[in-house]
């Protein structure tokens, strides 16, 4: 007795024309109603595993062009090739879905390297405003703005300044292109303070500087000035550096 098509199996599982396993297995007998069970059961967990993926189209495609009607010829081979069962076919098929579905498991909830990095920001707080007649106007400006997270205008000003650069307005210039987005102009200013072994500012701007390079795509140089900060027993960062590299890492 002849087992039905694929497509005589989904009508059955899908209840087309109320059809029965009774009709399915008509003129069986014992061991071919039991293959039949067996087969309907893997068609039953092969839809469960890829029908949300939109891959049940396909699959009955394939399963027409290698078991069914319009049969594609595989290419003449030397040595006669072993038939394939159905059974097999249904096997295969169900663990491509599995595989497929377990992938794009992986994709859609493994965290972005945007997300990491979000969970290890800085947040520079800024510096105390000094309103008095001694303190430089603009230098007052762009801190507040700096404060109020207006960074780009605040880049703008500490950038125009003419004070005589130091660390501080070093530091602060690298800082507002960082969180402006402004990444290039960020690592070199970031980098200047990092190796100022004097500056008060070397451990923010070490690891900020460890960020810029990481997000844009200096990876090595990033892990790199990672393991430097993590090196450091008394650097400020040493633990957020530490969990980081450990989370790239894996």
């Amino acid at each position: 007795m002849t087992q039905p098509e694929f497509s005589d199996i989904e009508d059955y599982l899908d209840g087309v024309d109320g059809k029965s396993f009774a009709d399915l297995a008509k003129g069986m007998d014992a061991t071919e109603e039991a293959t039949l069970r067996e087969r309907i059961e893997q068609q039953r967990n092969l839809r469960l595993a890829v029908g949300a993926t939109g891959l049940r189209q396909q699959l009955e495609v394939i399963h027409e062009q290698r078991g069914g009607h319009g049969k594609v010829e595989d290419p003449p081979v030397a040595t006669e090739q072993p038939a394939r069962s159905g059974g097999g076919l249904q096997i295969a098929l169900l663990l491509v879905g599995i595989l497929l579905l377990s992938l794009a498991a992986y994709f859609f909830f493994r965290p972005t390297d945007a997300g990491v990095y979000a969970a290890y920001e800085y947040q520079d707080p800024g510096l105390p405003v000094v309103m008095d007649v001694t303190a430089d106007p603009a230098f007052s400006e762009a801190m507040t703005l700096f404060k109020r997270g207006e960074y780009a205008q605040a880049q703008s000003v500490f950038s125009a300044l003419t004070l005589t650069a130091n660390d501080t307005l070093i530091y602060y210039r690298g800082a507002s292109a960082y969180y402006a987005g402004d990444l290039e102009i960020a690592s070199g200013e970031l980098q200047r303070v990092t190796d100022d072994t004097a500056s008060l500012f070397q451990n923010r701007a070490g690891y900020l500087l460890a960020l810029t390079l990481l997000k844009t795509g200096r990876t090595e140089e990033g892990m790199e000035q990672l393991q430097s900060i993590v090196s450091q027993p008394d650097h400020q960062f040493r633990g957020q550096a530490e969990q980081l590299m450990r989370e790239l890492v894996n």
